[in-house]
This record gives C-alpha cells, structure tokens and sequence, in this order.
C-alpha cells in the first residue's frame, strides 16, 4: 500500500529533479518561442514526405489534415534554424503556417490574411496518422491511404480526452475489438482483434515496434506515456514473426523534443482514486534533448478491498549525432501495488441455484492479509537511425525488459445454496526477461517508371521466464452474504505439486519488403524467414525438453489511391505461431497457420475532415489443439482444429459541422469453429466472439455559444451478445454511455470523465468454467486540474 501524501511529495519531487530541464513557468505558446536551432536538412519534393522528414529530425510532432497537404510540394530546406522558422521556410507558397498545438508540437492550418476573419483552430478527437495519416506500425512511416490493410490509430490527444488507463480502454472506440473488464485489465495488456487474442505474452502487443516481455500477467503498459497506439489487423508474421492471426497493437512512447513543453494534472475521482502525472521534455542543447514522464497513483476499486495502486516514470533522451545520425535512449520503471480480483463462476454471476441470488458486485472472495499483487518491470532500450543518403538509411533498435510478480490469491470453488463459497490457494512467484532487437535497411531506388520503396532486416527476440506455482492449499469457505474475513491460508510447498516452468526462448527473423509505385497503383510485396527454439523445464519434474521450429510466411496488396481521395486496396497475409508440446505419440506440435483475405477502401474528401474506411476480410487458423478422442491419449492433443472468421469493419472521423466531431465505428464477426474434436464444439461461434460492436463518440466545441474553450463530448460503446462453448447461455448483450466536458483557459485544463455513465450492469464470461467470469466495469467519474508551461 502507498502512503498517497508522502508518495506524492517525493514522486513530484523526483520527477521536477530528474528532468535536468530549465522550463520557465511562461505559457507554452511562449515557452515555444525560445527554441534552439536545430540541423535540418529536407529535400524539394511532395510536402507530406518533407513535413514528416522535418518533423523526425526536430523531434516533434506535426500534425494537419491530409486534404490540405495532398498534392504540394515544398523547395525544401538545409542548415540550423529553430523549428518554427524552419517550418516556415518549408511552407513557403503553400498557402499554410504552422501553429503551436500547447503540446510543444505544431498543427498546420490555411494561412489567413490580416484582412480575414480568423476562425479557431479545430482540435482532432483522433489524429489518425500524423503527416498525410503516415502510420509506423509496418517498420516504415507508411501513408495510410496507401496501405493495403486496415489499420487504426489513436494518439495520445484522445487518450488524455476519454482518460483511459489501460490499452482495453484506450482502444474502446476502435473497430474489431473486444475487451475484459479492468478488473483483470489492470494486470495484463489482453484483447481479442477479429476474434482471435492479442496480448504481450504472444508477443502481439509490441513496445515501440519490438515485443516486450514473455509474460501474461506482469502488469499493463501505462497509456500517460504513449503518444499514440497503432492498431494493425489481421496477419503480420511478415514483418513481426511468430503471432496469432488477429492482428497486432504498437504502443509508442513519447519521445524526447527540441520544443520545450511541460505539463502537470492532478486527478480524483470514484473509488478514493487520487493520481499525479507530469511530463516535461525541451533541449539541453542544440543536439541533445530529454524527456521526463511519471505518474503516481493511490486509489481504491469497486471491489472491497483491491486496491489500484501504482508508479511509474519514463526518462529519454535524444542526441543528434549529426545532420544525419541520431541515438535516442528510453528507459521506464513500473511498479504496482493492488490485489487480484479473482475471477467467478457462471453459478455465482448468475444467481443460478442461489436463492439469495447472485453475488454482490463488489464482493471481495479473497482475504484482505493475504492476497497481494506486486508487480515491478523495468525496460532500457535504444533506437539509432543514420542516413547515409536520400536513397539509403539505417535503422537499429534494442530493448531489454525484466520483471518480477509476487501474486497470492484464492481461487473461488463451489458454492453451497446458503452461500458458503469454498477457496483453494493459488500462490505464484514470477521472473520475465526479454532482449528485443530488431535492425534494418532502407532503399529507395526508381527504375524507369516504377519506384521501388525496399526493406530488409533482421530482428531477434530472447525472452526467458521462470514461474513458481502452487494451487493446493487449504482455506476456510467464505459466506458470500456476509462475509467474515480472517482465515489464515496454509501452502504447504513441501506436498503441493509445483506447476510452474522455467521457459527460454529465441525467435530468429530474417525478413524483406518491397514497395512499388506506378503512378496511382501501389504493390506491396514481402516476405520472411524465422527459425525459433523452445526450451522448458517443468518444476514438477525437472524435466528438460527442447522444440525447434521455422517457417516462411509472406504478404502481397494492392492498393489504387486517385486524386479523389479514394483508395481500394486488396491483400493476402499469412501467419504462424508455435506450440509447445507433443500428441501421445511423441511427435512435436507443429506451429499453428494463419491465413487472412482482405478488401477495403478507405476515402478522404479533399478540402474536408471526413475519413471513411471499410474492410472485409476472411481469417482461418489452422493446426489448432483439440482434444484427442481416443481412451487411451486422454489429456493428449491432435492438430486437427481449425477456426474461421469473416467479418465487415467500418471507421469514420469527420467533422459533420463547425466544431462538431464525430468518430464512428462498426465491426461484423462470423465466427465459426469449423473442426474441432470436442462433442458440440464444431459449428459453434468461438466464446467471447460478439456477433456485433459499434461505437460512436461527438465532441462540440462551444466557443460560437460564447462559451470560450468548452468543449463537450458523449460516446456509447455497443457490445453484441458472444457465445460461451458449454454454457446454456450467451454473454449478454450492452451498452455503455461515457460523456466528457473540458475547459482549457490559457494553460490550465479542467476536465470532468465520467465511464458507464448510467452504470449498466453487465458480466463477462470466457468460458463455462468455475474461474471464467467478472462483472463489467460499474459506473466512475473522474475530476482533472491540469497546467501546462
């Protein structure tokens, strides 16, 4: 538990210390004013290529709609200028300036005569790329109108607006997803994209491009430190190796910049939530800028007893080696502090068989002296880049991670009608490590008509995990109507079975991608190689086995982006995913397929703020386990599973009227399980598949209504009913309403969050199982002061 008054002081404390930053208490357009200069060198050519150039090489982020930027050209720039001058120069004759966005970033807009009336600058809800909507989830700053898949983004402007906490919520507008309630969110970083899991201990959830930790539950990645996430779905073995085939989620961080920005927010709200964030980030140098994130939090849950608890801070630092070389180090060190919701049964969500009905919402199963959830991770890292021509650039990064879990709780077990609730202990101890690194090439080459965008590199990912495990120990039962806490749980690790492992693993990626222009046609080629190890000891048995595996998967697209803002593409992925184990007759699991058919199109008005996009797609996964129907292989597997899901996306982002935004979307599953050798399993839908998603969120901006810098919004969030496999019922159906309002005078912001607005009680059930559901997240408002300088 955190003492909030002390861990405030010195969480404030050293995050104003460590920063080694002189920020003056000056507003930030001020602040912007005394920038350094800065090396630059960009080239003449298409405006939306020269903006991104510049905004890397300044270390700061430009935004602008794509309509405004599409189709100009700048002379480009070369020498030491601050960022606003340079920016500028690059605008020169395109009828656009650069204005200061508060972040310690510019936003482009119309240039205006004196003689003009000046509207205000709009805020986007969702910037759902940055120049020209490029998108760096493909190891490359791709235009999103010109890449053959669908991709989502949310940047961190929307994370601060919604004041999500974890990626589920973060990603709660976005098309194709489903989401666990946070009272599991909160240890673990685990969603279902087009019905299939992503998570970190697959390795789909990436950090900055690379693949974090080996681990399920070793803690969540905090959104106050991301600049955005880049949702990417469906098949991307080609360029991230082994994965399952829903697709992939990139968390990237802030970054250091040579614009000198500072904020603080102070945060309270529902359950004794009371949190401190501050981020500072500006130059010490003209060639070296810092960064400094962190956030402190105490806070109570809907649940007696959990607690909610954490720390974290997040220090960078960029060096411009030279005009064509840059290092930037990242580093961050997490720390949580709460207790594990225990997952219930269907029987205790239900009321099923209880005749005083089911168990209250927010009924601790656990005892308040012994269960703990302690989570620490820490990551240091770097990303180098050198350009050794206009042609030919190189691009390294590394990352290593270590955490460690310390996590007792107990597991709930039958019930009796009076609501005697028996327990069983479940005791765990946890080590993760991981060393990611991924180095590539980049070379742009015309021959004759076509120009080829190439890539190739190699990436190499070691993760290893050790895990202690004890689920046999003794408990008194617990009323679940009047609950009487004290007994004390008895682990005898001497007799209780040891179902932990020690697990070490190396994944191998050799890989290439080719990207064709011919006029307004785009092709898409690439390939990859990868050879992965696994080597497991159980704890059980001490018995050490090894599991080799490569294979070879590859993706094609095309893609047509016109002038008129539409752009039809069409692809082909595939995917693969090893799987420990053997059949009863030794023979080694093979690794799972994935393959995945997709159309879309996606259309930007010119000379407006509309964004639409939509997408159909087919994904089947092969080689999945199922059970082994034979008497004598009970508890063995065979590979002959298989499960298909076709499925409609649909995103739109438009501004419908002056100062009215709205973000729409929709998502269609078909899932199936086609083969499968569980009695009634085949044919059925996958559990925690909905039929049907759809959300839709609007902000208005006040400022016409005389109400200056007010901004409203309201969101709902529709979750169809899914299916549970063995139940005799499906998770039902819901809704749940958000609603924001905001007042930033100056460089204060004022914020109001409120989440199920109406507090909709739902639960969420993954299986039919004794440990397999959680009631929804209940109702919560948030208060927020914020300042920045």
């Amino acid at each position: 538990m955190f003492n909030l008054k002390s861990s405030l002081a010195r969480g404030a404390a050293s995050i104003v210390l460590l920063s080694g930053i002189s920020i003056s208490a000056v507003p930030a357009a001020a602040a912007q004013e005394t920038q350094v200069a800065i090396a630059f060198d960009v080239p003449s050519g298409a405006l939306g290529a020269a903006l991104a150039r510049l905004g890397r090489q300044a270390g700061t982020m430009i935004s602008a709609d794509a309509d405004i930027v599409r189709g100009k050209h700048t002379a480009g720039i070369k020498g030491r200028f601050p960022i606003g001058q340079a920016l500028e120069m690059l605008l020169t004759g395109t009828g656009l300036s650069a204005q200061p966005d508060g972040r310690g970033g510019y936003r482009l807009v119309p240039r205006i005569s004196q003689d003009a009336p000046r509207e205000p600058v709009q805020d986007s809800i969702i910037v759902t790329a940055r120049i020209d909507n490029a998108v760096s989830v493909g190891k490359s700053d791709a235009v999103l109108l010109e890449t053959p898949q669908s991709v989502s983004v949310v940047d961190a402007s929307f994370i601060e607006t919604m004041n999500t906490k974890t990626i589920s919520e973060s990603l709660g507008y976005t098309p194709g997803l489903a989401t666990q309630p946070a009272s599991f969110a909160r240890s673990a970083d685990n969603v279902y994209l087009r019905g299939f899991p992503v998570n970190t201990a697959d390795g789909s959830i990436l950090l900055d491009g690379l693949k974090p930790q080996a681990s399920t539950y070793g803690g969540g990645i905090e959104p106050y430190s991301l600049e955005r996430l880049e949702v990417m779905r469906g098949a991307n073995s080609v360029l991230y190796g082994q994965l399952g085939p829903g697709g992939i989620i990139n968390a990237v961080s802030k970054r250091p910049s040579f614009t000198r920005f500072a904020e603080v927010r102070a945060q309270y709200g529902s359950f004794e939530r009371k949190e401190l964030a501050a981020d500072f980030t500006g130059p010490l140098n003209d060639s070296i800028a810092v960064r400094l994130t962190g956030l402190i939090r105490d806070s109570n849950t809907d649940i007696d007893y959990i607690k909610d608890d954490k720390r974290f801070i997040a220090p960078a630092l960029t060096w411009r080696i030279g005009e064509d070389t840059e290092l930037t180090l990242l580093g961050s060190y997490q720390e949580i502090r709460m207790d594990f919701a225990a997952p219930l049964s269907v029987q205790l969500v239900t009321g099923q068989g209880l005749p005083l009905g089911p168990i209250p919402r927010d009924r601790f199963v656990g005892e308040p002296d012994f269960d703990r959830y302690d989570a620490d991770q820490w990551t240091a890292g770097f990303r180098f880049s050198h350009r050794f021509s206009d042609a030919l650039r190189f691009e390294s990064a590394l990352r290593y991670y270590e955490g460690t879990l310390a996590w007792d709780y107990l597991q709930v077990g039958a019930v009796t009608a009076a609501g005697s609730l028996a327990r069983t202990v479940s005791y765990r101890r946890e080590k993760t490590t991981a060393l990611s690194t991924d180095n590539r090439l980049a070379f742009d080459i015309d021959t004759g008509a076509v120009r080829h965008e190439l890539m190739a590199g190699l990436d190499v990912y070691r993760p290893t995990y050790r895990n202690d495990r004890f689920q046999n120990g003794s408990v008194t039962p617990i009323n679940i109507y009047e609950p009487v806490y004290g007994a004390v749980p008895v682990v005898d690790m001497r007799q209780s079975r040891n179902r932990g492992a020690d697990v070490r693993s190396r994944q191998i990626g050799l890989y290439f991608q080719d990207q064709m222009r011919l006029g307004e046609w785009i092709v898409v080629l690439g390939g990859r190689q990868d050879w992965s190890r696994n080597r497991t000891r159980l704890r059980a048995t001490e018995v050490d086995t090894e599991q080799k595996d490569d294979a070879f998967t590859w993706r094609a697209g095309l893609v047509h982006a016109g002038d008129n803002g539409l752009a039809p593409y069409a692809s082909y992925a595939r995917s693969f995913a090893p799987q420990i184990g053997t059949t009863f007759e030794g023979a080694r699991f093979v690794p799972s397929r994935g393959e995945q058919i997709e159309a879309g199109i996606r259309y930007q008005k010119p000379g407006s703020k509309l964004l639409l996009s939509a997408a159909a797609y087919q994904l089947t996964q092969t080689n999945v386990l199922t059970p082994d129907t034979r008497a004598e292989a009970s508890g063995f597997s065979v590979q002959t599973g298989e499960i298909r899901v076709r499925g409609i996306e649909a995103e739109a982002q438009a501004e419908v009227l002056q100062d009215l935004n709205l973000l729409l979307a929709y998502a269609w599953f078909d899932a199936e399980i086609t083969r499968s050798n569980t009695p009634g399993e085949q044919g059925q839908r996958p559990t925690f598949v909905p039929r049907q998603t759809l959300s839709a969120f609007a902000d208005y901006r006040l400022d016409r209504l005389g109400l200056a810098d007010v901004k409203l919004g309201a969101g709902v969030r529709y979750i169809g009913h899914s299916n549970i496999i063995g139940a005799t019922f499906d998770n039902a159906a819901y809704a749940l309403v958000d609603a924001i309002a905001e007042w930033s005078p100056g460089p204060w912001r004022f914020a109001f969050n409120a989440r199920n607005l109406f507090d909709r009680k739902y639960t969420s059930c993954l299986s039919s199982g004794v440990n397999a559901c959680r009631y929804g997240d209940p109702q919560t408002f948030t208060g927020t002061v914020g300042y920045r300088f």
